[in-house]
Formats: C-alpha cells, structure tokens, sequence
C-alpha cells in the first residue's frame, strides 16, 4: 500500500465559487475567507473537477488522478461558522458525464473508495447552514 497525500486549496483561479452575496477573501495560499448570511441550503459553496477544459476554465489540472477500486481518505481542514454547517461530496461519473455514484462526508474527515467504472469526480463543499 503507498501512503500519498496531496492537497487541495481553494484558489480563485481553480474551481467554481458561489459569488452572489458572497465576501471571499484571499488572505494566503491555504486561508480563505468566505462570508454569505443569506445562502440557500444545499447550494454548493465551492467545487473542483478531476477534468476540466483549460479553455472554459482557464486552469489546469484542479484534483489529482484516482485509482479505480481504491480507498481514499478526504480531510477539510477549515474553520466553519456554524460548526458541521458544511458537507464535502463526491460525485463520480462514467465516460460519458454520467453520474455512477455520489458521497457526501459530514465530519471533517471521511474514506470512500473511487468505483471501478469511474472516469471523472468531483469534490464540492455544500451548504448546510454556513455563514462564515
């Protein structure tokens, strides 16, 4: 078994960020600030994609490469206003953009395995009460 460890950081070049109504600042590299008092439940705060299209997106390669059947361990490291007001979720998808399977962590730590038919995933931090 190999130990990895990657790091994923919330840029404002990488990724998708909910902006309506939102405060984000970037202080440094690994703190961000995001503020929004009037976020809707279940809205996705932020996102990365394993594929992205360097034209659309302007950025490279925003999640590292999985190995089908195997087990991951994902942490957020973050400060969050309420405390367990966001979820990190997974969505896998096949060849084709379907979705095959679908995560969600509620603690700040979580293992999932990437299924075997998987191509792609995505990681996405979910509103469920968040304000800061």
């Amino acid at each position: 078994m190999v130990n990895q460890h990657a790091v994923i950081y919330w840029q404002s070049n990488i990724g998708k960020t909910y902006m309506y109504g939102s405060t984000i600042n970037y202080i440094t590299k690994d703190h961000v600030i995001f503020q929004n008092d009037l976020f809707s439940v279940g809205s996705i705060v932020h996102s990365w994609q394993s594929l992205s299209q360097y034209q659309t997106q302007r950025s490279g390669k925003q999640l590292p490469l999985l190995l089908a059947g195997t087990e991951y361990q994902l942490t957020l490291n973050a400060s969050i206003v309420p405390e367990k007001a966001m979820y990190l979720q997974l969505k896998f998808y096949d060849r084709y953009e379907n979705i095959i399977d679908r995560i969600t962590i509620k603690d700040k730590v979580g293992k999932f395995r990437y299924p075997e038919n998987a191509y792609a995933y995505d990681v996405e931090l979910i509103n469920v009460g968040v304000k800061k």
